[in-house]
């Protein structure tokens, strides 16, 4: 905050405070990482008991890779 003098009033200007903006963003961030994670290893665990975890089919390990685990490519 500055503070100033002018003629007989006191003139109060404010700068924003980007620190706390900052640190807003690193909280949600950061939560939002520990939710993720935690859904992860929920997930895992319910997969190492068998279970199916909800909306998933029961070879749903690894979404991002499609192709088959024995290395071949398939052609269609």
């Amino acid at each position: 905050m500055i503070v100033e003098f002018q003629s007989s009033v006191w003139k109060v200007s404010l700068k924003p405070n980007y620190n706390s903006e900052k640190r807003r963003r690193e909280i949600e961030k950061k939560k939002k990482k520990e939710e993720k994670e935690l859904k992860k290893r929920l997930r895992k665990e319910a997969i190492a008991r068998g279970e199916v975890p909800e909306g998933e089919d029961a070879e749903g390990d690894d979404d991002d890779n499609d192709s088959p685990e024995d290395g071949s490519t398939e052609v269609v």
